[in-house]
């Protein structure tokens, strides 16, 4: 038990945990328990394995979390039966969780997942005493994209920010597309001087990138607000304040960044 507790965080990844009920230090009940206290039964797959025969045991371990019993004296085809069925009630979970959380033109997360998990992860690190930054971009006349060149045109540039987004903002990154044409960015973690750094090579690639027309060269810029926290503030007020400061830069002239303490 301790030895599997160790492996599951040093290997966020893991989908699925085979288990014995009779361990030493650590059973497979406790196993459990503590695996719950940290991963959903959609996150990972807990199947236990006894050759206690009581009726009682597969009850008590599907109360504290359990995804499935098996009986000791199983056959190759039952066990390997029972891991195919767990692998593709994890990938249907991933499927609806996919199709809630993120936004069918892009495949970033969407406005539902942003506030959800950047809630979580404002709070995780205001616990940590660590700074926090919120950058919301929003594509410069972005109507007059659309009612000059089509819709299609315009989800063309959508996508275009939307990979540049993906390729070269910090992977611990929280990336999202807030709705129509304005993306948001949570950072960990960084300065004022450096959040103005990242954002301004963001703001550069997008205006340097290549899109095409009608072989004829279609240019796009956007305008960005940053804002950097500390503890005490909410989420809510530092995005309010990123926005603010978006609309800003577009008050400015456009396809600039500004940046800012909360």
């Amino acid at each position: 038990g301790e030895e599997a507790l160790k492996l599951l965080e040093e290997n966020r990844d893991i989908k699925i945990v085979l288990t014995d009920y009779l361990m030493p230090k650590i059973n497979g009940l406790e196993l459990t328990k503590r695996i719950r206290k940290e991963f959903t039964k959609d996150e990972i797959s807990v199947i236990i394995v006894s050759n206690d025969l009581s009726r009682k045991i597969p009850a008590k371990f599907l109360k504290y979390g359990a995804n499935d019993f098996i009986y000791k004296g199983f056959s190759n085809e039952e066990f390997f039966a029972r891991i195919n069925s767990n692998i593709e009630i994890l990938e249907l979970f991933d499927e609806l969780k996919n199709k809630a959380n993120k936004d069918y033109l892009t495949g970033m997360y969407n406005r539902r997942y942003l506030f959800d998990s950047g809630k979580k992860l404002y709070e995780e690190y205001k616990n940590k005493s660590k700074s926090f930054a919120v950058a919301l971009i929003d594509i410069d006349k972005f109507k007059n994209i659309n009612d000059t060149y089509g819709h299609n045109v315009g989800d063309i540039a959508i996508k275009e920010v939307a990979i540049i987004l993906n390729k070269y903002v910090d992977k611990d990154a929280l990336i999202s597309r807030m709705g129509g044409e304005e993306f948001v960015v949570i950072l960990q973690n960084d300065t004022l001087e450096t959040l103005e750094k990242t954002l301004n090579k963001l703001r550069v690639l997008i205006e340097k990138s290549e899109l095409r027309y009608e072989n004829e060269p279609l240019s796009i810029t956007v305008s960005i607000g940053g804002a950097v926290v500390f503890n005490g503030e909410t989420k809510d007020e530092l995005i309010k304040r990123a926005d603010k400061l978006m609309y800003e830069s577009k008050e400015l002239g456009r396809n600039r960044v500004s940046v800012r303490w909360l």
